[in-house]
């Protein structure tokens, strides 16, 4: 990929991929297919058991690369004591603009060239009850 290449990258959280390509084979959802058939689509597989399958903690796992065991958040609202850098902050550090809107437990460094938008306060507590 060329190195001034924009990547916008789109999360969806919960998604069954078996129903959605159903819903979109039969054309319930052609914008949804659209996007789908103009981007290069990964799926991730949780590699973690119960109790770490809350998205909260499968989010930073996939910020950053690294399983539970080795970041230890595990809680919504823990992303502030996340020590290793998500990679938002290492493009920030590559000198690469990014914004992140509405990712669950953000963590970033002072500095960062761009904007973080974490997941708002009413949606956390929707989510924890």
């Amino acid at each position: 990929m060329d190195s001034s290449a924009r990547v916008v990258l789109i999360e969806f959280n919960e998604l069954s991929p078996i129903l959605m390509d159903r819903f979109i084979s039969e054309g319930h959802l052609p914008n949804l297919k659209r996007l789908r058939d103009q981007s290069e689509v990964c799926l991730s597989v949780a590699e973690e058991r119960e109790p770490n399958l809350d998205p909260w903690i499968q989010w930073v796992n996939v910020h950053t690369g690294l399983s539970f065991a080795e970041h230890g958040i595990g809680n919504l609202s823990e992303g502030h004591k996340l020590r290793q850098k998500p990679v938002w902050s290492l493009i920030s550090q590559a000198g690469r603009p990014v914004w992140v809107c509405g990712s669950m437990n953000v963590q970033y460094d002072e500095g960062v060239r761009g904007y973080i938008l974490p997941l708002l306060a009413a949606e956390r507590e929707q989510l924890t009850r």
